[in-house]
């Protein structure tokens, strides 16, 4: 922790708050005083409370046993031991007050693939209570196709359609009736002047094979299935968030995280791509979320 020169010890903000908080040393000097724990954090509280916020799941973290260094900026590496200069994780603190910016933590995401280290977003509240979430990049494998075609005769209305189909033989007239969503109903009915970016996704991961409902029970855009939805359950919950920078607030993300691990399905996150054009990438970025044990 901190940095020697020779009988001093140099620490940042995080490192001395945890540091007098476990009575390591007397104090810190600031401007020929010596201030103990609460008149440093008083200091602090004077600039606002950045600090402080990561204070908390740096207090967390080494509360845990681990061996978590923050050397300014937004995130905090946790390396392999005590022993080791190898970082392991990049955790990237996310106030429940907050909205989140995914452009920024793809960008990390890919850093930390690059580098073969884990991105973990750690979520905390005003109590000091923190939860860990692993996110990883996630691709969709093509799979076989499955979906069957709805027959009968197909009724459009503004957000919804409904598919109606008389029942053959009987005394009495009835009807099999089926709902299908706005974005399913566009997809099938091939009227792509009338989609919008919700559509859109839905119709790439449809085209690679997959079976797409609506996701609102989940908390989510959308459930997707791995073949036919009657035969089996769906093993993804996708939450899509469009626009150039596009942010989803904390509250609405780890309420769909918490659902997604409580139900035993994985959480995709996905963003479009607006890369340079011409090249060769996919439309979408997505990653995946899983409750981490840390």
């Amino acid at each position: 922790m901190g940095k020697r020169d020779g009988e001093r010890v140099f620490l940042n903000t995080v490192e001395a708050l945890y540091a007098l908080e476990m009575g390591w040393i007397e104090g810190v000097l600031r401007e020929g005083d010596l201030l103990g724990f609460p008149e440093y954090l008083r200091s602090i509280s004077e600039r606002g409370q950045r600090e402080i916020n990561l204070y908390i799941v740096y207090r967390d973290l080494r509360r845990r046993g681990h061996v978590a260094l923050w050397s300014g900026g937004r995130l905090i590496e946790v390396l392999k031991g005590k022993s080791s200069n190898i970082v392991k994780w990049v955790v990237f603190p996310l106030s429940f007050k907050e909205r989140i910016p995914l452009r920024k933590v793809f960008k990390e995401l890919k850093k930390c693939v690059s580098l073969k280290r884990t991105l973990i977003l750690a979520f905390y509240d005003t109590e000091g209570d923190v939860t860990y979430y692993r996110a990883s990049p996630f691709r969709w494998a093509p799979v076989a196709q499955t979906r069957a075609l709805p027959g009968g005769e197909v009724i459009h209305f503004k957000d919804l359609a409904m598919v109606v189909e008389r029942y053959e033989g009987g005394a009495r007239e009835r009807w099999k009736v089926r709902f299908m969503d706005r974005n399913e109903d566009l997809f099938l009915g091939g009227r792509e002047g009338k989609w919008d970016e919700l559509t859109h996704i839905y119709g790439y991961i449809s085209e690679l094979g997959y079976t797409v409902k609506s996701g609102l029970k989940y908390g989510s855009h959308f459930r997707v299935y791995r073949g036919n939805p009657e035969k089996g359950h769906s093993l993804y919950l996708l939450r899509y968030e469009g626009g150039r920078r596009p942010t989803v607030r904390v509250l609405d993300l780890l309420a769909a995280a918490r659902i997604a691990h409580s139900v035993r399905k994985e959480l995709v996150v996905g963003i479009k791509n607006y890369g340079k054009k011409g090249e060769e990438e996919e439309p979408y970025h997505f990653l995946s979320l899983r409750w981490a044990r840390i």
